[in-house]
Parts: structure tokens; C-alpha cells; sequence
């Protein structure tokens, strides 16, 4: 093949006669020895302006915009994307300081939440979660610097690349998951946030198939189970405990509660609604409702239906539908039920307050039951303050809802609420239980990341496979391990980085329970009923434990009901500020 070398001021050109061909792929021209030449139209190898063999040359060449080289093809990948989904990334270093990034290094991960969106406080949820893996990739920067390599070799920095995952706006979950699976190449996401998005994502061929790990840490809905090949999935909430909470904090006290103070007969009905947004995963969860729940005196809820003691409201299909919403609410007001389930986001609850002003039943107003730690919405809503208004203390006393939680008595969640205040006390954005588990993600990523990392050389990649399994094997209860929680080991890194060397494994016990995962991926946690804190000089944004809880399954078989909402402790009435009347 003739061919004419041309030099120019910039690079080298590879020109070919005009009735040759010199290349048809990229490939064809790596091949042939053109390192960092591309195919060009003319089917001819020319310079590739992204090659790169360093990641500072990336951050040198472009300084607004944080990238790393991406080591498959030696191509420069930027970490944020055009329309702004992922737009900012988490190393333990100062905002925007590439350093780490300039380390060929680094590992970065992905993380997905909710922070961006129609509701800003469905949005602050999100934005909850993401700082809860920042304070834990702070906790690995001040300890070790980063993931320890062998003995002498370098440590590894951390990067999480934070995104948003919400559907509205233009931020498609997929398309974000693809960036950050194709152009960054991670080999592990933690999210995205909702168990809609969870799932969508979960479900594509962006994420699984492709060998990247996925990390739920909130995302519940029992459809994951459904996928086909899941041994790349890992969740940290699931929904059978929600249903197994709804049973055991109506039938022990709520009904009880509802009876005496309506002094109803023992043949009168407890009324039960359930407000559904009627999004796939709310219409699960209130088909899980409709086939378990179980009230007046064990009877099902399709009994109950036929007795007119059960309703089921639509509340429209999203944040935006006021048709539907507004409908839904005077629904709901007609009814008149004693108590209403909550499903689906937080901006559902934001409906409660508009509940409240509509109702007309002067004989009785409805206990609320939240399925997700809403308290920030209820109280935020300046028509319905709960904390500080006299004139909503009665509507305060009747807000409960269900989180994945340890027992009161564990000191692990105060002492999470306490380092995330300490380090975020400017963000306002106080944290939750269900936030935390993304910190139970992170940790848990972390760690078995360290027991890879401590065994092979710097420059070696973190594979899927080997991640999903030493998250199931090395951060697990298995023989020899040593149990860690971030109270009992406040430099937890530091210890399990000993540990590990030392062949033991780190059984991690979780802000949000433990975290021990079954053979299909799932961690069960115990789900504690909280109240609204009646303390209006503590953080009112925060559900306060009430000490009832229901415990995970003993055993992870076949575990649908199999608590048979079982429910543990005592709600301490005292604390919540209800009723010292109130029996039980």
C-alpha cells in the first residue's frame, strides 16, 4: 500500500492515495500501529483528539470539565454530563479538586439519586442520600487516604460520580446509567433512589447484563426479585417488611386506639384507606396490602371491602396531575376512614395537609401511616406545621410511619444523625434512616472494595463479579468475622483494613439494620415505627423511633410474610408526646 506521510503543526496526518484504503474501524488503525488514531470518513487513520494516556493530560486539557482517560481505549471521558444530570463528584477532597482524579489510580463509582425534579421535597430526599456516601468517603480520606493496596504499594483514591436519576426534567435513569457504565466504565452504582427508577434501570441492559454492579439501598419493590439474572443486584430495603409493619401497628395499636377513642362496639368496623398514586410500584404494594392486611377481628380486606370498612383513592399519576390529586383528596374526605396508608414518595404526603383542611367528619379525624420517612414533607408544609403550632398538635399525635431501622436501643442511628449534622449542619437537609442506607451502600461497597484492593497490585481493575461477590462473603457474618458498626469501631476503615489483612471478615451491622445478604442479594432489616418528634426545639424534620418495630425473617427462605407481622418492643408513648390514655 503506497502511502504519503504529511507533518503538520498540530499532529501527524496518515494520508493515502486517493484510490486506497487504509482503514474501516478504529481498530483497524490500532492495528496497524497508529496509536491514537482514529478512522476518519475517508477511511484513513488520523489523530484522535481525545487519546490520552494519563488522566491529568484529560483534566490538563480541559480544566472545567473533571474527566478521567479511560484505560479500554485511551480516550478522555468527562464525569458530567450535558444535560446535567451527573454534575458533581464526591473524593473527600475539597469541591472540585481534581487531585484525585488526576490519579491513574483512582476508582471511581457511580451514585444515583433523587436531585433534581418537579418536588423539591422529594428532591431533598435525594440530595439526603447523596450526602450520606460523602460523609462515609470522608470517613475512608481521613483514615486512609483512599483503598490500600498491597503492603507497600500506593493507596487507590475514591470517586463517586453523583447523579440524578429522577424521570422528569430530562433526566432519563437510563441514560444517565449508560454514561456512567459505557463512557466512565464503573464497575459499581449505587441506585438510583425510587423503586421505580431502581427497577427500570435493574431491568435494561445498561447496568446487569453488562457486568456492573447495582446497589439499592432504598429502591424495595419485590418485581426485583423478578429478574432473571440477578447476581449482580444488592438490595438493602425490602418490601415485605412494610406490609409485615402495616399488620403489626394496627392490630396492636391503632384499631385498639381507634375503638376506644370512638368507643366503637366490637362489631363496628375500623375504616381503612389506602392513597395510591397508582404508579407500578404503589399498585404492588397495595395489591401486597389487599392479599395480607388483616383487621376487625382478623378479618381480610376483601371482608372488610364487602362490609364497606376498606377504600383504595387514587391519587393521580404524578406531582404535576392537580386534576387527579384534587379528586383523590375529596375522595378520600367522603370516605372518611379512621386511618390512611400512604403509598408512594414523599410529595404524596404533602396531600395530608389538604386532607385536613377538607375534612368534615366532626366525630373523628384519620391516623396517618407514611411508608417511607416523610416527616421533612409533612412539616415543611407551611399549611400543616406539625411541630410549634398548637392548633396541629392533635394532627402531629396521629402521623406514623414505617423505616428500615435497628431497635431503639442501637446506638448506630444517633451516632449516624450525629456525624452527618456535624459534617452537613449548613446543608438544612437533616437526615433519615432510609437516607442512611445509602451509607450502609457506600460503607458496604467500600469495604469489600478494600478486601479486593489489599490483594492485588494498584494498576489492577475492580471487576463486578468479584465486587458482588466479596459483598456477599467478605462484609457477611461468615466464618472467621468480626462485627463492626460505626459506634463500636469508630475508625472503622482503619480496623477492618487489619482485619482484613489478617484473613478475617468484616460483618457489618448497618445505620439502617444489618446488612447480611441472602443468596439472592437481599438484606433484611428490621422495620421500626417512628412519630413526629414533639420536641420543637430538636430537629422536627426527623422521625423520632417509637421502639415498636417488626424484626427481619429468621430465615431467608420463601420469605414473603413470613414474619406474619410479628411486631417487637413497645411504642414508648411517652417520647412520641401521645395520649398517656391510650391503651395499649
Amino acid at each position: 500500500m503506497g502511502m504519503i506521510l504529511v507533518a503538520s503543526s498540530t499532529a501527524c496526518s496518515l494520508v493515502l492515495r486517493p484510490s486506497a484504503s487504509q482503514c474501516s474501524t478504529d481498530g483497524d488503525c490500532t492495528a496497524a500501529g497508529f496509536t491514537g488514531t482514529v478512522c476518519s470518513a475517508q477511511n484513513v487513520c488520523v489523530a484522535n483528539a481525545a487519546y490520552c494516556s494519563t488522566n491529568k493530560e484529560c483534566n490538563d486539557r480541559s480544566p472545567t470539565q473533571p474527566s478521567i482517560c479511560r484505560k479500554s481505549d485511551n480516550t478522555c471521558q468527562q464525569l458530567f454530563t450535558a444535560d446535567g444530570a451527573c454534575y458533581r463528584f464526591i473524593s473527600g477532597y475539597a469541591e472540585g479538586d481534581v487531585t484525585p482524579l488526576n490519579d491513574d489510580n483512582v476508582v471511581v463509582f457511580g451514585e444515583m439519586s433523587i436531585t433534581t425534579g418537579s418536588s423539591p421535597l422529594v428532591q431533598g430526599q435525594g440530595l439526603q442520600a447523596e450526602l450520606s456516601v460523602e460523609l462515609v468517603v470522608d470517613e475512608l480520606k481521613n483514615e486512609l487516604q483512599g483503598l490500600p493496596t498491597s503492603p507497600s504499594g500506593p493507596i487507590r483514591p475514591v470517586v463517586f460520580v453523583a447523579c440524578s436519576d429522577q424521570t422528569d426534567n430530562g433526566k432519563d435513569p437510563l441514560v444517565t446509567a449508560r454514561h456512567l457504565v459505557e463512557d466512565l466504565q464503573v464497575p459499581a452504582i449505587i441506585g438510583p433512589f425510587t423503586s421505580n427508577d431502581g427497577l427500570t434501570v435493574a431491568q435494561s441492559p445498561e447496568v446487569l447484563p453488562k457486568g456492573v454492579v447495582e446497589l439499592l439501598p432504598v429502591a424495595a419493590t419485590g418485581l426485583l426479585d423478578k429478574i432473571p439474572d440477578r447476581h449482580l443486584l444488592l438490595r438493602y430495603a425490602i418490601d415485605d417488611n412494610w406490609i409485615d409493619t402495616y399488620q403489626a401497628l394496627i392490630t396492636t395499636y391503632l384499631e385498639p386506639w381507634v375503638r376506644q377513642q370512638q368507643a366503637l362496639a366490637p362489631s363496628a368496623g375500623v375504616k381503612i384507606a389506602v392513597m395510591n398514586p397508582n404508579d407500578p410500584i404503589s399498585l404492588l404494594t397495595s395489591s401486597e396490602v389487599f392479599q395480607r392486611l388483616q383487621w376487625n377481628g382478623g378479618q381480610s380486606v376483601q371482608a372488610n371491602l364487602a362490609a364497606g370498612n376498606y377504600s383504595e383513592v387514587g391519587t393521580g399519576s404524578s406531582p404535576t396531575d392537580t386534576a387527579g390529586r384534587a379528586n383523590g383528596v375529596a375522595e378520600m374526605v367522603q370516605y372518611a376512614p379512621h386511618i390512611i396508608i400512604v403509598l408512594g414518595l414523599a410529595d404524596q404526603e404533602l396531600l395530608i395537609p389538604q386532607i385536613e383542611a377538607a375534612w368534615t367528619n366532626a366525630a373523628y379525624r384519620p391516623y396517618y401511616i407514611l411508608s417511607n420517612p416523610g416527616i421533612a414533607t409533612v412539616t415543611q408544609a407551611a399549611a400543616a406545621p406539625l411541630v410549634g403550632s398548637p392548633t396541629n398538635e392533635s394532627l402531629r399525635q396521629r402521623v406514623l410511619g414505617t423505616t428500615p431501622s435497628l431497635p431503639a436501643a442501637s446506638p448506630v442511628l444517633p451516632k449516624y444523625f450525629i456525624d452527618y449534622d456535624t459534617l452537613f449542619a449548613a446543608k438544612n437537609l437533616p437526615p433519615s434512616a432510609v437516607t442512611g442506607a445509602y451509607s450502609d451502600a457506600a460503607y458496604t461497597l467500600l469495604l469489600a472494595s478494600m478486601s479486593l484492593t489489599t490483594a492485588q497490585p494498584a494498576s489492577q481493575a475492580l471487576g463486578a463479579e468479584a465486587l458482588a461477590q466479596a459483598l456477599k462473603t467478605r462484609t457477611q457474618p461468615i466464618a472467621p468475622s468480626t462485627s463492626m458498626d460505626i459506634v463500636s469501631h469508630p475508625s472503622l476503615f482503619q480496623d477492618a483494613l487489619h482485619l482484613l489483612r489478617a484473613g478475617q471478615n468484616i460483618d457489618y451491622s448497618g445505620i439502617s439494620g444489618p446488612c447480611d445478604f441472602d443468596s439472592v442479594g437481599n438484606a433484611w432489616s428490621p422495620e421500626q415505627v417512628y412519630c413526629v418528634n414533639p420536641n420543637a426545639a430538636a430537629l422536627p424534620t426527623r422521625e423520632l423511633q417509637t421502639g415498636f418495630f417488626v424484626d427481619a425473617p429468621s430465615t431467608f427462605t420463601n420469605c414473603s410474610g413470613c414474619n406474619g407481622g410479628i411486631g417487637e418492643g413497645q411504642l414508648d408513648k411517652t417520647a412520641c408526646g401521645f395520649s398517656s390514655s391510650l391503651t395499649p
